[in-house]
């Protein structure tokens, strides 16, 4: 067999969308009757099937929307391996998708369950920093002033050599 190198990008192209089509045959078929390995040919998968032609436009994971990416999690959940892996090169995603959106739904679920609960977590937040804000205002206040007394001391009283008031 020959290294991965040594493949031109046409054929690799051809293999993989042969793979990724609906009811496409898996890396190992596929492997068996090109004679190229089923490791070959699964990184082909993972590095050009990234995007999947459907019709004139292409289709990414990272461009999915919301809903297809529910939808996708629901239609998996029951798969058994065989089916999922169909599932997966018909759709250009993989396993990694899946989770990830499912991690997504989850943690939008959670975000859901108590949604005040942020929101009070943030206005008080907002009145510590407020509150402080206004700390900072006074003592800033109050050194100017001193600055300015000390100045107007020092034009009454003059200031002596060793920096201190006559």
């Amino acid at each position: 067999m020959r290294t991965n190198r040594q493949y031109s990008q046409a054929l690799k192209s051809s293999l993989v969308k042969k793979m990724m089509v609906p009811g496409g045959p898996s890396a190992s078929a596929l492997s068996r009757t090109v004679g190229i390995s089923q490791p070959v040919l699964s990184s082909w998968v993972r590095k050009y099937g990234r995007t999947v032609t459907m019709g004139k436009e292409e289709r990414t994971p990272d461009k999915w929307a919301s809903e297809d990416k529910v939808q996708a999690v629901l239609d998996t959940a029951r798969l058994n391996e065989e089916e999922l892996g169909l599932y997966l090169r018909r759709n250009g995603i993989h396993a990694t998708h899946l989770e990830q959106w499912k991690a997504e739904i989850v943690e939008g679920m959670k975000s859901l369950e108590n949604p005040g609960a942020e929101r009070r977590e943030q206005n008080l937040k907002i009145r510590e920093l407020e509150r402080e804000l206004k700390r900072k205002e006074k003592a800033l206040a109050e050194a100017a002033t001193l600055l300015v007394l000390k100045k107007k001391a020092e034009t009454i009283w003059g200031v002596r050599e060793d920096g201190e008031s006559e």
